[in-house]
């Protein structure tokens, strides 16, 4: 999957740490199996017609609402 992304140019990396999710004996070997999660970072080109913004209605609810200019924004990761 991460090679595959890579080449379309849709996978930018993975985050280094894994978020360790369970751990439990081994069934065999005496050794621990760990279940964890891989964060991968990945990139994706939206249409305007797949846009929306989180915001509230008149009685105050949470509600999705179209967004097709949204304001560009940047994360750290």
């Amino acid at each position: 999957y991460m090679e595959t992304g890579k080449q379309a140019n849709r996978v930018l990396g993975q985050v280094p740490q894994r978020v360790v999710l369970e751990t439990r004996p081994a069934a065999q070997g005496g050794g621990v199996e760990v279940i964890f999660l891989r964060q991968i970072i990945e990139r994706e080109i939206v249409g305007p017609d797949r846009l929306y913004r989180l915001s509230r209605d008149e009685f105050g609810t949470e509600t999705l609402v179209p967004d097709p200019k949204p304001s560009r924004t940047r994360s750290s990761y």
